[in-house]
């Protein structure tokens, strides 16, 4: 299979050589892993410091986000479905199953951080800008704002 062209109902689509498909599959693995092991951190120290606010619940849940969303970009080159393609992946064991709990990791990953970044935007323009206090952000918004981010992305 080197650079080989595979020819579809559409016409020809490339498909790349194994030495190819092993940089591609293996490439986003370190850096998902040094985000794996950032994140893993900021919940660590959220987690042990008994000191609560709403800033900090809000990165806990963008931080478990996160976490999700790398596990499922390390997963990824390994749970594809090996006859989606018509030449299997190098890496390839999955199946349909494995292909839709990736996609719902995507999916949910796809949906909450860019909410929850916003989330935070939003407590920082009331707090600072606004002058709303913290156990008033509490009370009116941010139960509401967790519950609408996970329903949504769910």
């Amino acid at each position: 299979m080197n650079n080989s062209s595979i020819e579809t109902n559409d016409g020809y689509s490339y498909m790349p050589s194994t030495n190819q498909q092993r940089v591609v599959s293996s490439i986003q693995i370190p850096p998902s892993i040094l985000s794996l092991i950032g994140s893993s951190l900021i919940i660590y120290n959220i987690r042990k410091n008994p000191k609560r606010s709403p800033h900090r619940r809000i990165m806990l849940a963008l931080s478990v986000s996160n976490t999700i969303s790398t596990l499922g970009w390390i997963l990824q080159p390994f749970f594809v479905p090996q006859d989606a393609l018509p030449e299997p992946w190098v890496y390839a064991v999955g199946n349909d199953a494995s292909c839709v709990m990736l996609g719902a990791i995507s999916q949910f990953s796809i949906i909450s951080q860019p909410l929850y970044l916003g989330f935070l935007s939003l407590y920082f323009l009331l707090t600072v800008k606004f002058g709303v206090k913290q156990r008033d952000f509490e009370a009116k918004y941010e139960r509401w704002v967790h519950a609408f981010v996970l329903i949504f992305a769910v």
